[in-house]
């Protein structure tokens, strides 16, 4: 979790949805990284100020691109990697990664009021922010900047995504 006290922000850092670039940038910004807090809660443990007067953000992404950031995560060597539904479902089930079913929104979903979407991200830190801000590339080469998911996911396994998450994938403007 990331506070600036004075003007009243948090950023809620979920996996797989460019949060150290945002942390990075945020830092540089007056933001401080608070470390006593709870990963299932946006509750901090002596934090002082209520974080219902902050207003909170966190990232989502698309939970296709979602998957394939996670393949790539788990595989490092794969010269061209599939999201298969066979790794949709142990990913799926992994409870180390996914404590609960916030896979893809993660696990701060309940705590923000304000989404940044992953796809948007520095126009969407702008709005909230209020400022310009410039995210630093960070853990991206160029193969997996310049890849499109769509090639990278079987049919099958968007049909499982599809199945578990239509419902909020629409809720944050997404089509799986």
């Amino acid at each position: 979790m990331y506070i600036h006290r004075k003007n009243q922000k948090a950023f809620l850092a979920n996996p797989k949805t460019a949060s150290q670039a945002t942390a990075t940038a945020l830092l540089g910004m007056g933001f401080r990284k608070f470390h006593k807090h709870s990963h299932h809660t946006t509750t901090p443990i002596g934090l002082g100020p209520d974080l219902r007067e902050y207003s909170v953000a966190m990232t989502v992404r698309h939970p296709c691109d979602a998957a394939v950031s996670w393949l790539y995560h788990k595989n490092q060597n794969l010269d061209q990697p599939k999201v298969t539904k066979s790794f949709i479902e142990r990913l799926l089930e992994d409870k180390h990664y996914f404590p609960h079913k916030d896979l893809f929104w993660g696990m701060h979903v309940d705590g923000a009021n304000y989404v940044l979407r992953y796809e948007h991200l520095e126009e969407d830190l702008r709005g909230w922010l209020g400022e310009d801000i410039a995210l630093p590339i960070i853990g991206i080469t160029a193969a997996k900047a310049n890849r499109d998911w769509r090639d990278m996911i079987t049919a099958p396994a968007r049909k499982v995504l599809r199945d578990r998450f239509s419902e909020e994938a629409a809720h944050y403007g997404y089509e799986i």
